[in-house]
């Protein structure tokens, strides 16, 4: 089945609520993960295929890694909250590439079983795992 038209710079991944069941509109959400962002850098560093391009200095709005396959390729930009206390915890990944649908998946996979209240975000506002990512766009997880 053909994808319809994709592009990865319309999603994020962001933290949410434990509880989710996708797809769902994150404005109606109160609840979001507190993950540190060096515990969100090594998780994603970790995954196979993902590689560091900048670090975070001076600071973690300076990071970023990408996916990497053959001539496909997904950057993640770290972005922060506002911290309540102490260190600003991590607000998300803007992505840009261009990779696929299964890509994406493929990466946000990894990261999900790593951080599992880190989800699909995209310009519609809405929250998505990988099911229901797929179905969003015409395909069989």
């Amino acid at each position: 089945m053909a994808y319809r038209a994709f592009s990865v710079d319309w999603w994020s991944i962001v933290p949410g609520a434990e509880s989710v069941r996708p797809p769902l509109n994150s404005l109606s959400q109160d609840e979001v993960a507190r993950y540190s962002p060096t515990v969100v850098a090594n998780e994603v560093l970790a995954l196979r295929s993902v590689k560091l391009v900048t670090p975070n200095e001076p600071d973690w709005w300076s990071w970023r890694a990408r996916w990497l396959s053959e001539a496909r390729f997904i950057d993640l930009s770290m972005t922060l909250f506002e911290p309540e206390t102490g260190e600003h915890p991590w607000g998300g990944f803007g992505l840009s590439g261009t990779g696929t649908p299964g890509d994406l998946v493929a990466l946000y996979t990894g990261l999900h079983a790593a951080l599992p209240r880190a989800w699909l975000h995209n310009g519609d506002c809405e929250f998505h795992d990988a099911e229901s990512f797929l179905h969003l766009y015409g395909a069989e997880t």
